[in-house]
């Protein structure tokens, strides 16, 4: 007896990616809001340009799985930009007030043999609401470099999505730098058409009750294409990080190659972090793999170097500075000292 058995789900489609703040805790964060109206300040870091903005928000959440997306479709304000340069680096700084909410998307486009360097730098301040969606197009043999720090105060909410569409020859590289006393779901997608090549780095440093919930895929769709996804969780107090990584391979995507690793680094007894990596492999000619740990510190390493003179808090910033600055290592210098400075500050303020 056969059985046959349709429309069977797999990584790809399927919702594992299951949303982990409940209904009534989005409710609860969300009940500070102001939602009579919205405001938020945009600073250009070069220009020192502000501006303000006012719409209409909603007076209730229609929960959902991904309502969030949804709070951007139907309420949010959307705005289109394209690169045509063939060098061009922009600095951004958004700045969301106490008690006020932002629903934005912003779809950008890299034109054919392109680079565009972004830095963006998310400050929502004390119980605010930050809901933003970057659709970013890399056309052929152009190259994406997005920089993001996001360090919410406490009590405020961020949900930080970023599509991906690669084409031919396409590049994109992102490095993603998380500090926020906040809840903070993060999602990355990425379609990887011939040649086209995308690496991810996340680097969250948590402490107090934050709470970080992270969400990655990438479908490799045309052969010779390669993905390197990255992510280093540092945890302390009653902080939480979780992340859900999938690496897809279509039949058509030969020759392609997918890396994915996380290190999670836990300080409190009370802290938590987890990773669950997985992969999709449709083409037997291609090069996968992918890896997670879960540790804290090394009693060798620590021994080392106090018996060089170097006092235990200062030991442990050591090695966990030296854990970020390797990690950020394909940075380009400029920008990777500005990341450092956000990491080490915030290092010295766990110890």
């Amino acid at each position: 007896m056969t059985v046959e058995i349709k429309n069977y789900p797999t990584k790809q489609n399927e919702d594992w990616r299951y949303f982990n703040l409940k209904e009534d805790k989005v409710k609860e964060i969300l009940s500070f809001n102001e939602f009579d109206n919205e405001t938020y300040f945009f600073k250009n870091l070069a220009e020192k340009i502000e501006h303000k903005k006012y719409s209409k928000f909603f007076n209730e959440i229609d929960y959902q799985k991904d309502f969030f997306k949804n709070l951007i479709l139907e309420k949010g304000k959307f705005e289109k930009v394209q690169f045509e340069e063939k060098e061009k680096s922009i600095n951004e700084y958004f700045i969301l007030e106490s008690g006020k909410t932002l629903s934005r998307q912003i779809d950008i486009t890299v034109k054919p043999n392109c680079k565009t360097v972004l830095t963006i730098f998310f400050k929502p301040l004390e119980n605010s609401f930050l809901n933003l969606l970057f659709n970013f197009l890399v056309m052929e043999d152009a190259e994406l470099r997005l920089n993001v720090i996001l360090d919410g105060e406490e009590n405020s909410l961020m949900f930080f999505r970023t599509n991906h569409k690669l084409l031919e020859n396409a590049k994109a590289s992102v490095f993603l730098l998380q500090l926020a006393h906040s809840t903070t779901r993060i999602e990355t997608m990425a379609n990887l058409e011939k040649g086209a090549s995308f690496n991810r780095y996340q680097t969250n440093i948590l402490n107090n009750s934050s709470f970080t919930d992270t969400l990655f895929k990438a479908f490799h769709y045309g052969k010779n294409s390669s993905s390197e996804i990255n992510n280093l969780s540092i945890v302390q107090d009653k902080a939480k990080s979780i992340l859900n990584g999938l690496l897809f391979i279509d039949q058509k995507a030969k020759n392609s190659k997918a890396f994915q690793s996380a290190r999670n680094i836990i300080l409190s007894e009370e802290s938590y972090s987890v990773s669950y990596p997985q992969l999709e492999i449709l083409n037997p000619d291609v090069e996968c793999s992918h890896g997670t740990s879960m540790h804290s510190f090394e009693e060798p390493q620590i021994f080392y170097l106090k018996s060089r003179g170097i006092e235990e808090d200062e030991a442990k910033a050591m090695i966990l500075n030296g854990y970020i600055d390797f990690f950020f290592k394909n940075m380009d210098n400029k920008i990777k000292k500005y990341f450092l400075d956000f990491c080490h500050r915030k290092i010295k303020e766990l110890m």
